[in-house]
This record gives C-alpha cells, sequence and structure tokens, in this order.
C-alpha cells in the first residue's frame, strides 16, 4: 500500500455458496523479521566458524540442541 503497510489477505470459499475473507496488517512481522535477520546471520557465521562444539538450551522449554560442525577454510 501507499502508506508502508502490508496487508495479507485470505479468501476462501464457502460450501453453500459465498465466500470468507480475512485481511491482517504484516507490519509488525516485517519489523520483527527486520531485527532478527542480522542476528541471523551473526550466529550463522560463528557457528560455521567455530573450532569447538556449540550446545544451545531452549529457556522456555529446557531443550538442548548442538553443533559440531568444522569450519569452512
Amino acid at each position: 500500500m501507499n502508506d508502508g503497510r502490508i496487508i495479507r489477505i485470505y479468501e476462501r470459499p464457502m460450501d453453500g455458496g459465498g465466500w470468507v475473507s480475512v485481511q491482517g496488517d504484516l507490519i509488525e512481522q516485517r519489523q520483527r523479521q527486520r531485527i532478527l535477520e542480522p542476528m541471523e546471520r551473526f550466529l550463522t557465521i560463528i557457528i560455521e566458524n567455530v573450532t569447538e562444539g556449540i550446545i544451545a538450551k531452549a529457556r522456555a522449554t529446557g531443550a538442548t540442541s548442538s553443533s559440531t560442525r568444522r569450519p569452512r577454510r
């Protein structure tokens, strides 16, 4: 849109005829995405270049994941 908003529109036909349409403003989602993209690039560089193993633990669930990739040369 001309004012910078991004609108997503979902449309589905109904069984008995007619349509259901839902519109949503995606500007907040895009703003969060722009904030997270540099952090994702930074973390990718770390994972691709660290020589030791990495272990990460999710605060919410306590789940762990690890990486033991060798750096690219």
